[in-house]
């Protein structure tokens, strides 16, 4: 089997992984019944994707049988297992990368890194004044917004965080296999599937601004502190490594915000 079947066979294997956990809390919280109307509904569904018009009926008459407790179930089940999908493939997207970065005998960068970039300017004959002038006009600005798509409550944020570190208690690469987890990690992750399923995703009061600054900054705390000094590091790096007597540029990388504002960034210091 390919390293990418492997790969590939890993994101499955943890899909279906997580998915069985949600059953089992499902199950545990509302009942057998309720699993097996979602189940019935992503049957009919994937068999509406696949083009069977039989199965396109019967999924609208389930859908319409629905009581009102058991539509809101339905929407937490599939809203839940999508973000468990996502979970899972930021995962696997994070293995990779990992197992990359730990190949340091590797004869070229790993793909889609600052050490690439450089190495392929280098390649295409750039020379060191024209990579300086560039590196001197180098200004990239992420600018956090308030998007109505983009309105998870922190409470689920943290939550969906909690159940991505425990995935890592085995960070073996994707190659490895697909992970495998302890009795007592188990019952954590579904421990935490189960008060993600019981938090009210819905708001009782319209956000302020201040919640909305709230959620910003959440995301400082909870990824960028740690990720900006490693992509500053990983540039200082590249360049001492491909151009070395290139200046870092300072404040290349800045933050601006339209939470709570018509559109204006406000800038924050350079990631040092």
């Amino acid at each position: 089997m390919k390293t990418s079947d492997h790969n590939l066979t890993f994101l499955a294997d943890m899909v279906r992984w997580l998915g069985e956990q949600l059953g089992q809390v499902i199950v545990a919280l509302e009942g057998q019944r309720t699993l097996d109307l979602v189940e019935e509904l992503r049957h009919l569904a994937k068999a509406c994707r696949a083009g069977d018009a039989a199965a396109r009926q019967n999924l609208r008459a389930a859908v319409a049988r629905l009581t009102p407790t058991d539509a809101y179930d339905m929407a937490m089940a599939f809203t839940t297992y999508f973000e468990l999908v996502n979970l899972a493939e930021e995962d696997y997207r994070a293995r990779l990368l990992r197992n990359r970065r730990a190949q340091t005998d590797a004869p070229e960068p790993v793909r889609e890194s600052i050490d690439a970039a450089l190495a392929e300017l280098k390649r295409r004959g750039t020379s060191a004044p024209d990579l300086q002038r560039l590196l001197d006009d180098l200004s990239i600005e992420l600018v956090f917004t308030a998007h109505p798509t983009e309105s998870k409550r922190r409470t689920v944020l943290t939550k969906l965080q909690r159940i991505k570190w425990l995935l890592w208690r085995d960070p073996r690469p994707p190659s490895a296999g697909a992970p495998v987890y302890d009795a007592e990690t188990t019952l954590s992750i579904r421990q935490e599937i189960a008060a993600l399923w019981l938090t009210d995703r819905s708001r009782t009061q319209q956000p302020l601004v201040t919640d909305e600054v709230k959620t910003g900054l959440w995301y400082f705390d909870a990824t960028l502190w740690s990720v900006l000094p490693q992509l500053q590091s990983d540039l200082e790096g590249a360049l001492a490594k491909h151009y070395p007597d290139a200046r870092v540029p300072r404040r290349w990388l800045t933050f601006g915000s339209w939470m709570g504002a018509t559109g204006t960034g406000i800038p924050t210091s350079r990631p040092r």
